[in-house]
């Protein structure tokens, strides 16, 4: 029925922001957007293996950059945080 699945999507949508909230209180902001590269990454591996999707070569490449991309991002804002912290003189909390 559509107020089960209704009520279903909000569960497991209000779990996912849990458990990414707690990811990121736990360890840090840059091992919660790792994870979440890989998770990006396993779903879409996921999806052509059970759906039996054929990509094609432009779309593998698209892929792969979004993936580089992302880790590229998520390394280049620790180095930000990391230099912002040494020049306040604290330590860096280390993945």
């Amino acid at each position: 029925s559509l107020l089960g699945a209704l009520s279903l999507s909000t569960v497991m949508g209000s779990s996912l922001g849990y458990a990414q909230y707690r990811c990121t209180k736990s360890t840090s902001a840059l091992t919660t957007t790792v994870v979440g590269q890989m998770k990006m990454v396993l779903s879409s591996a996921l999806g052509v293996a059970v759906f039996g999707t054929k990509l094609e070569s432009w779309q593998t490449a698209g892929l792969a950059i979004n993936t580089v991309g992302g880790f590229l991002f998520a390394f280049q804002k620790h180095r930000e945080a990391s230099q912002a912290v040494r020049q306040e003189g604290g330590a860096v909390k280390a993945d």
